[in-house]
């Protein structure tokens, strides 16, 4: 018995040594990189295509509401958004974004500015929560976003 238990002692303490020296040509050759780029804290990604929106940006400023604006419909690796807003006058470009964003983020808000009737079921096909036909004021999209 005495045996049998020295033999256990050997064999966890080269078991050890062998997984420490695994570890040790891990982090040698690769290790972890410290330059984790983890998702930035952000409510609402915002694609407004070239045409600026200056009065939503310092609503959403007043509301303290972060946010980040976009001019290509794309998502930012750096970014979980939580709500999507895509409201340039390009309709492929908002469906775009908001389909993208939907397949990343399944739990994502998107609201979409649809400029063309015959597109609006495409929209809805494509799992927009929003889609906005009438021209749009900056209280309108603050009360889309349920902010008072």
């Amino acid at each position: 018995m005495q045996i049998f238990l020295g033999l256990a002692a050997v064999g966890f303490v080269l078991l050890g040594y062998h997984v420490m020296a695994r570890l040790d040509i891990f982090f040698d050759q690769t290790g972890f990189s410290l330059d984790l780029k983890m998702p930035s804290v952000s409510m609402a990604l915002i694609y407004l295509g070239n045409q600026p929106m200056l009065e939503l940006e310092s609503a959403l400023q007043k509301e303290e509401i972060p946010y980040r604006m976009v001019t290509e419909p794309q998502i930012p690796e750096d970014l979980k958004p939580v709500a999507i807003l895509a409201l340039s006058e390009n309709d492929l470009n908002n469906l775009l974004l908001c389909t993208t964003a939907r397949h990343q983020f399944p739990a994502v808000f998107t609201i979409a500015r649809c400029n063309d009737s015959l597109y609006r079921h495409l929209f809805q096909q494509g799992g927009v929560d929003k889609v906005l036909m009438e021209p749009l004021s900056t209280e309108a999209l603050l009360h889309h976003l349920n902010i008072p």
